[in-house]
């Protein structure tokens, strides 16, 4: 090498992150952020850049197919392939090409992939250290699923499960690192692959906390609710419905001028479903979505199954918001009951909590600063940390 300081990373990711709207975009913007800090990072992705520029020293960013396109291939990459469809996303052939040119050159010290699926981009014939970013133990989240899910979902789901499951073992075994998002994260990989315990390390989910600092000194609209979340992600799709059905009816009891704003990535189909509901106001794929945190007065987070942590809580916290959730919502995060967030899993506890906070701005005021305490262990900085403490598994020289 010649400036062990800056040693040479390959980013690979299946989505453009710039902007990063949506858990795994904004995993991934963490995380380019942050390395550019420590290495020189070249990026290959598909999807369409913008007008940022993040700390990267080359970036190859290639136009990927089109929704409906991608739909018809992934679907037909499932069917006739059986490959599971979790990982059965098809990319054009330049992406693939792309990647496998950059290895064959030699000269990269590691190869970052981001999430399980983009390790289905890698050369079979790749020999550069592989640093495997999991966002999720993700046949841990599919077992979770199938049990929400009604028959027969349920056995097709149960049985993507157990080929993840395959996949994600053979990933984490031929990996330099593993990194996981929790610590509870942490001890599943860790069973799933026992001999690979020393080389799996928390590099928690971050935010760039100071860009919600336009919420934090907002006045909320008053009695306004606010879910957020990719709206083609079935666990977001579940836990919206769950929402809909077992909690707004007795919400709207209790607080008859509440206001369900849901804001997030969704179809035309999705839209004007939600437009046809009492009480629900739909925000497709907004521009930003930190204006949308500025209105909310409560952020609701109901989840039904899930594995990582959400960054909706984090945004939640950064953005100077109370928010509610389920057990699984607060999955891999530290907190307190009333104290830093409210956890409810019945519809009618779940109602009464959010309806306690539109009430009683005192408990409004305690449960909001409790979560806005909580975000400095989840901002750029500490997971800086995380990361040099990670890599410096196999960068012994970088500094603590």
């Amino acid at each position: 090498m010649t400036d062990t300081t800056k040693r040479r990373i390959l980013y690979i990711c299946r989505k453009w992150p710039y902007p990063p709207h949506g858990g795994a975009l904004m995993r991934n913007y963490s995380m380019i952020e942050t390395l550019g800090k420590l290495f020189d990072v070249d990026v290959v992705c598909a999807g369409n850049r913008g007008d940022e520029q993040p700390p990267v020293q080359a970036m190859t960013i290639i136009p990927d197919y089109s929704p409906k396109m991608k739909s018809a291939l992934r679907k037909t990459n499932y069917i006739y392939r059986r490959v599971p469809y979790f990982l059965a996303d098809v990319y054009p052939k330049r992406v693939y090409r792309t990647i496998a040119e950059h290895l064959a050159t030699g000269v990269y010290d590691a190869v970052h992939v981001s999430e399980l699926g983009a390790a289905t981009l890698l050369p079979h014939d790749n020999t550069t250290p592989v640093v495997y970013d999991s966002h999720n133990y993700e046949a841990g989240l599919l077992a979770r699923r199938a049990e929400k899910e009604k028959f027969p979902l349920n056995k097709l789901v149960k049985r993507d499960a157990k080929l993840v499951r395959r996949f994600e073992r053979g990933l984490i075994k031929r990996s330099a690192l593993t990194l996981a998002v929790s610590e509870m994260d942490l001890e599943d990989l860790e069973d799933l692959v026992p001999a690979r315990k020393d080389r799996i390390f928390v590099a928690d989910n971050a935010i760039d906390t100071r860009l919600y600092k336009p919420s934090q000194d907002a006045e909320p609209d008053p009695n306004t609710i606010l879910i957020t979340g990719t709206l083609t992600w079935r666990p977001n799709i579940q836990g919206l419905d769950w929402f809909i059905e077992d909690v707004l009816p007795r919400l709207t009891e209790l607080v008859p001028e509440a206001m369900l704003r849901v804001a997030g990535r969704m179809d035309d189909e999705m839209e004007a479903r939600l437009a046809a509901i009492d009480h629900v106001q739909p925000v497709p794929n907004p521009p930003d979505m930190i204006v949308e945190f500025a209105k909310a007065s409560v952020v609701a987070i109901p989840v039904l199954a899930s594995s990582g942590t959400r960054f909706r809580m984090l945004e939640a916290w950064a953005a100077g918001r109370p928010l509610v959730t389920t057990k699984a919502g607060a999955f891999g995060l530290p907190g307190d009951e009333g104290v830093h967030y409210h956890v409810q899993d019945s519809g009618k506890g779940f109602a009464d909590a959010v309806a306690g906070l539109l009430r009683d701005r005192d408990h409004w005021n305690a449960v909001q600063k409790g979560g806005y305490d909580m975000i400095k262990l989840y901002d750029f900085d500490a997971l800086q940390e995380k990361l040099v403490t990670a890599y410096r598994v196999l960068f012994p020289e970088l500094e603590p």
